[in-house]
């Protein structure tokens, strides 16, 4: 009873979005709900336990209570802020200037981190990533905001020049800065899908080939580590050694491979191990094993956010603990790399369903927020906002709330000081200007 609610609900709501017909970060969000709680529609999560091995377990009546809860304050949200009066903002002419600033950032940022991580960009993930430092991220925030802001500006060069980065980053590793772009992008072009003809066709297209390239070029990117790994400071060992003669397949071994991929049951493997159905895994274990925390944390997880909260609050120098070095340890012993979070489960540990209203109404407001400020915005802004809008609509369903504020804190910071350093600009050139017409 609780997964056929589950799908009407979906259901609902998937046809009121088409019939709003606007891609917002109201309608982002929706999106990426449909996609993280995925495991809703199958009745099961997949459970990790070691070497690449899972097991399912059926979702709690709870489990998909939160989804529910959280599927429908989406929807209700729109109901709010399509009733808001939103005027226009102004928006200065120096922010034309604020994609070559972000753009700019970028290439400082990975200059220097080249200067210092260097070779270990070329080593395995997990080795790269003790020696990743702050000019790193930097330059990774920083990417989507100016790929983003110079296609809604017309400032294509910018935008192909931000894509080259993008490929450098996914070759090394990480695919969400990608992601972030294809999504803010989408959320300015998307609603040509809903006019039809041409323009939608191309916008659709245009989605899938960026996806499709963002699962293929992974994999490829992961060969090509290895034809320079030579350059690694540290021997790169694989977890599946290859074979040390070539593998040679007969005509009917390569008929059964191929009979097996013409067969639903490799998609749906690879739909089982997805993230989604190990990021739910999380809410179903805590909600199944009754795993608690203390509500306190969050409130230093939320401080990281604010500007100088170590001094103005007292709060102890090191980093505030992550949900995930609590529930791992303890919910999934065996496995051997860090898990996603789920701020659902998070909430749900800190203090059950009231502490996931808490969380859920949270949301919707900033969500709602953003969404005006996305509508009532235009050009270099409204890039940034969508931006903005992605890492909090798309992305929250996987973090806890020390990474999330981490990476709001982060790419707000960096859109400002832009903004700030753009009007600076334009600031000098008026009066550089003035002075040359002054008689």
């Amino acid at each position: 009873m609780t997964q056929i609610a589950f799908f009407a609900l979906c259901l609902a709501g998937l046809v009121w979005f088409w019939a709003r017909k606007k891609t917002d970060p109201v309608a982002v969000a929706f999106a990426s709900a449909l996609i993280y709680f995925a495991p809703g529609f199958f009745g099961w999560a997949s459970i990790p336990v070691g070497n690449g091995a899972s097991v399912t377990q059926q979702l709690a009546s709870e489990t998909y209570l939160v989804m529910a809860l959280v599927i429908a304050a989406i929807v209700a949200t729109t109901f709010a802020v399509d009733r808001i009066q939103i005027r226009a903002l102004s928006v200065p002419q120096s922010t034309t200037f604020v994609p070559t600033i972000l753009l700019g950032v970028v290439v400082v940022g990975t200059a220097m981190s080249l200067s210092t991580v260097g070779v270990y960009y070329l080593c395995e993930k997990n080795v790269m990533l003790a020696q990743i430092d702050g000019w790193y991220y930097l330059a990774s925030y920083a990417l989507p905001l100016a790929a983003v802001s110079g296609l809604i500006t017309r400032q294509y060069w910018i935008m192909g020049i931000a894509a080259l980065f993008l490929m450098m980053e996914v070759y090394i590793g990480f695919r969400t800065g990608a992601a972030i772009t294809l999504i803010g992008a989408a959320m300015l072009s998307g609603h040509r899908i809903f006019q039809g003809g041409r323009q939608a066709a191309i916008v659709i297209s245009a989605i899938l080939a960026c996806g499709v390239a963002l699962f293929l070029f992974p994999q490829v990117a992961y060969t090509l580590k290895y034809l320079v790994n030579d350059a690694c400071p540290i021997e790169m060992v694989r977890v599946v050694p290859l074979p040390a003669t070539p593998l040679n397949l007969d005509e009917g071994q390569v008929e059964t491979l191929f009979a097996h991929l013409g067969t639903a049951a490799p998609y749906l493997e690879a739909i089982l191990h997805s993230e989604p159905f190990i990021i739910q895994s999380v809410l179903n274990s805590v909600i199944d094993h009754d795993f608690t925390t203390d509500a306190s944390y969050l409130l230093l997880q939320i401080a990281t956010g604010i500007p100088g909260a170590v001094t103005i609050f007292g709060l102890p120098p090191e980093a505030p603990v992550s949900f995930n070095q609590m529930f791992q340890p303890v919910l999934f012993p065996d496995m051997t790399y860090g898990m996603a979070n789920s701020p659902w489960a998070q909430a749900y540990a800190a203090g059950g369903l009231p502490m996931v209203g808490i969380f859920v109404l949270s949301f919707v407001i900033l969500l709602g927020i953003l969404n005006v400020v996305f509508t009532a915005s235009a050009g270099t802004l409204k890039g940034v906002v969508a931006v903005v809008a992605t890492w909090l609509a798309f992305y929250f369903h996987r973090n806890d709330l020390l990474a999330e504020v981490g990476i709001l804190k982060q790419v707000i910071y960096t859109s400002i000081s832009a903004f700030i350093i753009a009007a600076a600009v334009w600031a000098i050139l008026r009066m550089a200007h003035r002075g040359k017409d002054a008689p």
